[in-house]
């Protein structure tokens, strides 16, 4: 298993328990030499993917700037890759995130033509009607989900899951999250979609927004699952 973006949270572990031989990347890992943003670094691994080396490819790309727990909005549906003119506090990251969702879809497009599952994982939308995560104030609020490039290469992939509620499974935030993934996989995926919010509602003891007393972004505390 390859996890891209695989954070420095318990995941890769928990694989390696169950016998998976895992490759885990990301920044906070291994620094510059796995900065998915540095192209030398992303066509290592794009390449490796396309060789077939992997049965299974991760992928749970940085979502702080698709988050819509932002005072302004830095994307729309209609302008994915950040509005214009974009804060000038933003520009830098939601550029940076930007390229990194370049990789993302490119990591799901050679897993697919190499035969190995593919998986994505990232906030949810928020404008669908039919999904349990619909905010009608956060409807035009863009996700990684609009990006053109990621939602081709999940269609052409035939990627399929579930939104779910990440306080379904204890978060103190309630974090509606979407994971696509192909084949057998995204058939298995489909099960999180009975993991609602059961708060009803009752206010939940955390929201992803903002950061905490020691300076942490408490949406990317939350991406640790």
């Amino acid at each position: 298993m390859l996890l891209l973006f695989a954070g420095t949270g318990p995941f890769a572990d928990i694989l390696r328990a169950e016998g998976a031989e895992v490759t885990a990347v990301d920044v906070s890992l291994g620094g510059e030499a796995q900065d998915l943003a540095r192209t030398a670094v992303a066509n290592h691994y794009l390449l490796r993917i396309a060789a077939g080396e992997f049965d299974v490819v991760f992928v749970a790309t940085p979502c702080e700037s698709y988050s819509p727990n932002h005072d302004e909005a830095l994307r729309t549906v209609g302008s994915p890759e950040g509005v214009k003119p974009l804060p000038e506090h933003a520009r830098l990251y939601t550029t940076y995130h930007n390229r990194l969702a370049a990789v993302t879809a490119a990591a799901i497009t050679a897993a697919s033509r190499a035969g190995a599952l593919v998986a994505l994982e990232n906030s949810a939308k928020r404008g669908d009607q039919a999904s349990p995560a619909y905010w009608p104030e956060m409807a035009d609020r863009g996700s990684i989900w609009d990006m053109p490039a990621v939602s081709t290469a999940l269609r052409d992939a035939g990627a399929a899951g579930a939104t779910f509620a990440m306080c379904a499974f204890g978060c103190a935030a309630q974090k509606w999250t979407t994971i696509l993934g192909t084949g057998a996989l995204g058939r298995e995926l489909r099960e999180l979609a009975r993991f609602v919010c059961p708060h009803g509602e009752r206010k939940h003891a955390e929201r992803a927004r903002g950061y905490d007393a020691a300076g942490e972004s408490k949406s990317k505390r939350t991406g640790a699952y």
